[in-house]
């Protein structure tokens, strides 16, 4: 058994050997996920860490090389660097009813709870639709009527869209969306917010005096 493996070391701050001292596999047959576990310390500067790395049925190809997902503890907060939230001015311009799922949203991703991030996430759209009386079988249909409406441009529809796809993963599937697509969907959150509420607000005040 191969005892060395190249990881991701938070003191040295680059990939670097690491031995292992001890690991535990597991294979989610029921939801075709990949796990593995693994006690690691570095080579380099002797600093030991959790390393979790995993792979759902997507991440393999046809030539079925996996693709894993990493995650380290402790964790590296240079590499992993806070998520870029709507000012408190911002947030501040928003209806209650959202300034309050914004705040819970906000929550869930300071905790690492992914999964149920890509649920709040999904809810801020909703919420949106709750408030401006968007009518629709379901989110989707909801999403189209407020391009219809010509409240957002096409490209912001595009990406409305995919962060649904995100939320339904979450709520359906159960499963986490990696830190980039959390990322991603944030800033369309912030986008849509700052599109619909914020600037709107803030040009009737301008326009007010």
């Amino acid at each position: 058994m191969d005892n060395k493996i190249k990881a991701y070391c938070n003191s040295c701050r680059t990939e670097t050997n690491h031995l292992v001292h001890g690991k535990f596999e597991y294979d989610n047959k029921e939801e075709e996920e990949i796990h593995r576990y693994s006690i690691v310390q570095c080579l380099g500067c002797d600093s030991t860490s959790f390393l979790h790395k995993w792979a759902a049925p997507e991440d393999i190809d046809r030539e079925d090389d996996v693709v894993y997902y990493e995650e380290q503890f402790p964790k590296d907060p240079d590499r992993f660097p806070a998520y870029e939230y709507l000012s408190y001015d911002d947030q501040s311009e928003l209806p209650s009813i959202l300034y309050y799922l914004y705040d819970e949203l906000k929550i869930v991703l300071e905790n690492d709870a992914d999964t149920l991030a890509g649920v709040g996430l999904r809810m801020v759209v909703e919420g949106v639709c709750v408030y401006k009386k968007i009518a629709g079988r379901n989110l989707k249909a909801k999403i189209d009527k407020i391009l219809e409406l010509g409240l957002i441009s096409v490209n912001d529809h595009e990406i409305i869209d995919a962060l649904r796809e995100i939320g339904n993963i979450s709520t359906h599937q159960i499963k986490s969306p990696s830190r980039s697509a959390l990322e991603a969907a944030l800033e369309a959150v912030n986008h849509l917010l700052r599109t619909l509420y914020i600037v709107q607000r803030r040009t009737k005040s301008l326009r007010k005096k």
